[in-house]
């Protein structure tokens, strides 16, 4: 069910570990989807965050093999991630993952 937040449905939260906070927070206040967002910062204990998550999202620059990503796919968690060189060892685009391109306006 949508609930106007640029077609978002009001499931479980996304929650989101990483990078540059202001530019992500700002990103999702224009979208208008502030409420759907959650900015957790480092975590020790994850894994229950991520299984009530809609998604992992890893906006790397830069990447080897990443562990983060290896555990959410592990849990089965729908996973979106730049389209770098340690990603793409790991996703392929629209079969188990999403990989966006690196050079967006808000990264």
């Amino acid at each position: 069910m949508e609930d106007g937040n640029n077609g978002l449905a009001q499931c479980a939260p996304l929650h989101y570990w990483a990078g540059h906070l202001a530019s992500y927070q700002e990103y999702i206040i224009r979208l208008g989807i502030q409420h759907n967002v959650h900015f957790k910062g480092k975590q020790s204990q994850f894994q229950n965050d991520l299984l009530e998550s809609m998604a992992f999202i890893l906006p790397s620059r830069r990447e080897g093999m990443s562990n983060a990503l290896l555990e959410a796919m592990s849990l089965g968690v729908t996973c979106i991630a730049t389209d770098i060189s340690g990603n793409q060892d790991l996703l392929r685009n629209k079969i188990n993952g999403l990989l966006v391109p690196l050079r967006m306006k808000w990264l």
